[in-house]
């Protein structure tokens, strides 16, 4: 590590090079001599636009240039600059943004407090091309020169990764980005230095932030909106003592749902939790006049509440009945009609001695293949004879396929249990991120199994596999355990047919209106209120729901 030396690190993906090049241009103009700049390319796989930064980087000798094998996102790429950086502070621009002349020189001297492990400061924001009519990063008025754990819980007063500077020893004591969050990783990572280090700030508009129609986190307000909530439930209990803090975000939370994502239910949701935590700034927060609204929506949601609590206890009632639902799939690669029945998320459930009600159920079918998409057993079980000797008795009706849920990855990959290779001896085909092209009533059918969670899609091979599988002409039955998958990655890819698990159809579901909540997706899930008119099935079986194309 070089003393005074700032690494800067600036990260591109989906960018044409002649915005990439004024970002460096405005670092290179830096009036600050002692940088090393590393530049990190998110693009994946060769394509025009990193053949086009490789070329245009040969303008730069100085730069050091980094390509990802795959695209893995904005914290992966910058947690990449980050180990490959040796100064003893770290800063970050976006490749759409630029920083001014003075910023390192006026940012560098606030690290002489040596409790400073953060150095933010003023900006501008512009519309793309009109750098004549910039506003203020932060409002007038509201930009503070220290912040401290607390203050920053309560508001996000640093903002953007492009002004900020850190100290590389405070990255070392706080860890780097957290990718595990789809949104918001800026400000979990201010946090978490602030639980450790003083803030400063310089209140000099200092970089500029670009407005324009390119890809941009904040074109995907749901991604926000999750951001935030998964920062809620990892800082909760700071919150909980922060009834300030808790409010703003619960309120932040609520107006992002309805304004941005339009996210209605949900969002009153939110509204409700909010008024319990401070019914004084609901009620004063609220135009004049409009208290009398305020109350009947409040008894509109206990008796919603009320309904809810009825719906729950039929739904008690229902947990040991055997519940079929039929779907009816046309498809123009189909010759001849087949008939799958899917199973998931039974979670050691048993209908009878072993199963035996299920098996005549699912026997009485006459099914051609038998889909399972995971979370047949319960994590960090050791016990999983249940599961076993229902697949001993399926493959006896016909070919099951087989792709592990969550609840099955954490034992087999975590704990290094043996519950793949026992399902695989039952005679069970367990799709491990691979694809196997069968015949079925004279119809070729590539059926593949994605074993991914989403937010590690790539790293762990699921991306490498679905391209790949969409290669395939024929019939494509796809098997995945997780539903959210087509709310973002999978969303456009062409399969014919998508089975799905994990969120059990809704914890708790309406008649007309679906599930009021499930894992991932939070209250009323988009994925299943569109399934009706999407060319992919959910897999939101009760125990034992049966599926037919």
């Amino acid at each position: 590590m070089e003393t005074g030396l700032v690494s800067v690190i600036i990260t591109t993906y989906k960018r044409e090079f002649s915005m990439l090049k004024e970002a460096l241009d405005s670092v290179l103009a830096q009036t600050y001599a002692r940088m090393e700049i590393i530049v990190v390319d998110d693009n994946g796989e060769k394509g025009e636009r990193s053949l086009q930064i490789e070329e245009g980087l040969k303008a730069y000798p100085q730069v050091r240039y980094i390509k990802l094998p795959d695209n893995s996102g904005a914290q992966v790429a910058r947690n990449t600059g980050i180990q490959a950086s040796s100064g003893e502070f770290i800063a970050f621009l976006d490749d759409d943004d630029l920083w001014e002349p003075k910023k390192l020189e006026m940012q560098i001297p606030c690290f002489e407090d040596p409790q400073v492990g953060l150095v933010f400061c003023q900006g501008y924001v512009f519309e793309d091309g009109d750098m004549e009519h910039r506003r203020l990063y932060h409002r007038e008025g509201t930009f503070k020169e220290t912040v401290d754990f607390d203050g920053m819980l309560e508001n996000d007063t640093v903002g953007t990764t492009s002004q900020a500077v850190v100290r590389r020893s405070a990255l070392d004591d706080c860890g780097m980005f957290d990718v595990a969050l789809p949104a918001r990783q800026d400000y979990e990572m201010w946090l978490r230095i602030l639980k450790r280090y003083k803030g400063a700030g310089v209140d000099v508009p200092l970089f500029n932030m670009r407005i324009h129609k390119g890809e941009r986190i904040t074109s995907h307000p749901m991604k926000g909106i999750r951001g935030y909530q998964k920062v809620y439930r990892k800082y909760k209990k700071d919150f909980k003592k922060n009834k300030a803090a808790r409010t703003n975000m619960l309120n932040e939370i609520c107006w992002r749902l309805w304004k941005q994502a339009h996210r209605y239910p949900e969002s009153m949701v939110y509204a409700v939790r909010l008024f319990f935590v401070n019914p004084g700034f609901v009620l004063k927060k609220g135009l004049m006049g409009k208290l009398r609204r305020v109350i009947k929506w409040l008894l509109a949601v206990l008796l919603s509440a009320l309904l809810l609590f009825a719906a729950w206890q039929k739904i008690q009632a229902d947990q040991n009945t055997l519940e079929l639902s039929f779907y009816h799939v046309k498809s123009e690669k189909v010759k001849e009609g087949f008939r799958i029945v899917q199973l998931s998320d039974l979670h050691l459930k048993e209908f009878g001695e072993k199963n035996r009600d299920l098996v005549e159920r699912v026997n009485a079918l006459s099914p051609d293949i038998i889909a399972v998409t995971g979370d047949m057993n319960m994590e960090h079980n050791d016990d999983y004879h249940v599961v076993l000797d229902l697949c001993r008795q399926l493959v006896e009706i016909t070919d099951v396929y087989y792709v592990m849920g969550n609840h099955e990855l954490v034992d087999y990959a975590h704990r290094k249990t043996g519950i793949r290779d026992d399902i695989e001896k039952t005679g069970v085909h367990m799709l491990f991120n691979h694809a196997e092209m069968i015949q079925v009533n004279g119809n070729e059918i590539c059926i593949g199994g994605l074993i991914n969670e989403p937010y590690n899609y790539v790293e762990y091979g699921g991306k490498k596999f679905m391209d790949e599988y969409v290669r395939s002409e024929d019939f494509k039955l796809l098997l995945v355990h997780y539903p959210e998958y087509f709310m973002g990655e999978l969303e456009d890819m062409p399969v014919d047919l998508a089975l799905c698990g994990h969120t059990h159809g809704g914890i708790v579901r309406l008649p007309y209106i679906g599930g009021v909540y499930a894992t991932e997706q939070g209250f009323f899930p988009p994925v299943h209120r569109r399934a009706a008119r999407s060319k992919w099935i959910r897999g939101h079986c009760q125990q034992g729901a049966g599926r037919e194309p």
